[in-house]
C-alpha cells in the first residue's frame, strides 16, 4: 500500500510516498480503508520536532491524527464495529497514521461516521470537534440559559463549541469577521460581533459590525 512517511524532522520537504506493507490489526484493533485524514496544526508541529519532547516520535512516521474510512479487518477481541463499518477517528498523539491507503487503529479510538456526511468531510471531524467538546462540555460545562461568548468562532473548534453551546440551550455571542456571520448564526448564535481590536492580526481592516439572527414571531410558527 502507498503512505505518505518522514524519517526526520523538518518542513514539508521531509514527506515521502513510499510503498508499505499492509499493517495487520492486533488486539483491540482494526484496519481501516482510509477514505480521508485531514491536517491540522498540531502535525505539522510534530514533523517539525516542537513537540519531540512531550511526544515520542519514533522514525518512520505516518503523519496525521484524523482518519475517516471503512472497516476491512477486524482484530481479536474487538466488538461494536463489524466489517464496513464507515468510521471516524483520532489516533493518540504518540501515534498517528492516517496519511496512508490503510491504517490501524485501537477499535476505542474509533466512533460511527455521520450518515449525512461523505466520508471525505467527516475526516475533518474527530480531532476539531474532541477539543471542542473538551472545552464546551467536560471543562466549561456549559448549561441552558447561559450567555457564552465564542472567541474565534469562525474557525475549525470555535465553530463546533458555537453549535455545541447552542445546543445546550445557552445564548451564544460568536466573535469574528462578517464573512463568518451567517454561517455561525446558522449555527446557532444568537448574534455575531467583530474582533474588538481591530489593529490586530488578520481583522485590522474589519469594521466593527454586528449581526443578529432573526427570530420568527409565533405567529409565523406552524402550528
Amino acid at each position: 500500500m502507498k503512505a505518505i512517511r518522514y524519517h526526520q524532522f523538518g518542513g514539508t520537504d521531509v514527506l515521502r510516498t513510499e510503498e508499505v506493507e499492509l499493517p495487520v490489526p492486533g488486539l483491540g484493533q482494526v484496519l481501516v480503508k482510509v477514505a480521508a485524514t485531514s491536517f491540522n496544526p498540531v502535525d505539522d508541529h510534530i514533523r517539525q520536532g516542537l513537540l519531540a519532547e512531550a511526544i515520542p516520535t519514533p522514525f518512520p512516521v505516518t503523519p496525521c491524527l484524523d482518519v475517516a474510512g471503512a472497516i476491512v479487518k477486524l482484530g481479536e477481541g474487538v466488538t461494536g464495529f463489524q466489517i464496513d463499518d464507515r468510521v471516524i477517528g483520532m489516533f493518540p498523539l504518540n501515534e498517528h497514521g492516517g496519511a496512508a491507503e490503510y491504517a490501524v487503529i485501537a477499535a476505542d479510538f474509533l466512533a460511527m461516521a455521520p450518515r449525512t456526511l461523505p466520508l471525505a468531510d467527516a475526516a475533518a471531524l474527530p480531532l476539531t470537534g474532541l477539543a471542542a467538546r473538551q472545552a464546551s462540555v467536560e471543562l466549561a460545562s456549559i448549561q441552558a440559559g447561559q450567555s457564552v461568548l465564542v472567541n474565534g468562532a469562525g474557525g475549525a473548534v470555535g465553530s463546533f463549541v458555537v453549535q455545541l453551546a447552542a445546543d445546550a440551550g445557552a445564548t451564544v455571542t460568536a466573535v469574528d469577521g462578517p464573512k463568518h456571520a451567517d454561517r455561525l448564526l446558522e449555527h446557532g448564535a444568537a448574534k455575531v460581533i467583530g474582533p474588538l481590536d481591530l489593529d490586530a492580526g488578520h481583522y485590522r481592516n474589519c469594521a466593527p459590525f454586528m449581526k443578529k439572527r432573526e427570530l420568527a414571531s409565533s405567529s409565523a410558527r406552524p402550528s
